[in-house]
């Protein structure tokens, strides 16, 4: 079994989903959640060149403008235990399949997993090589897992009781 899927959320990324859809690709995700945000552009044509090559929903919501919000409706579709989440403009590094594939190596207590964020996509408004921060963009897929913020968030676990973790 597959212990990962991923989402996205994307609004007018034609120019830079391209470079985000193989990283995904190379990762073998049992699934992919997008949701647009209303794209005007060639985006949404672009995501669904790889549905042969990977299994991929779409949802398409145009009145929600927090990111939280729409990474939540994302997360709905991954039923997996771990999901991983890029933005439409980002890609991961070389040797996130290989992470990915031994995550059943981590330790249960374990919920979010933090990583270099890679930005190696130039485009027309400027170019970043490297890593940048360390952020959270892989987490255990549970119930209580949201995101409240309203943007570049991680996600958060409320069980109920008022705890969130």
């Amino acid at each position: 079994m597959k212990l990962v899927s991923a989402f996205m959320i994307v609004k007018d990324e034609a120019e830079l989903v391209r470079h985000t859809m193989e990283s995904f690709l190379a990762c073998g995700l049992e699934l992919l959640s997008v949701v647009d945000n209303g794209s005007t552009d060639k985006t949404l044509d672009i995501i669904q060149e790889y549905a042969g090559a990977m299994n991929i929903v779409i949802q398409v919501e145009t009145n929600i403008r927090h990111h939280g919000a729409l990474r939540t409706m994302a997360m709905v579709n991954c039923k997996t235990d771990w999901i991983f989440y890029l933005d439409g403009d980002e890609t991961c590094s070389t040797d996130m399949p290989t992470y990915l594939a031994n995550l059943g190596d981590i330790d249960p207590s374990v919920y979010t997993v933090r990583f270099p964020k890679y930005w190696t996509i130039k485009d027309k408004n400027h170019y970043i090589a490297g890593s940048q921060d360390w952020q959270c963009r892989l987490f255990r897929n549970t119930d209580g897992a949201m995101f409240n913020q309203k943007i570049h968030t991680e996600p958060v676990y409320s069980w109920g009781n008022g705890r969130e973790r």
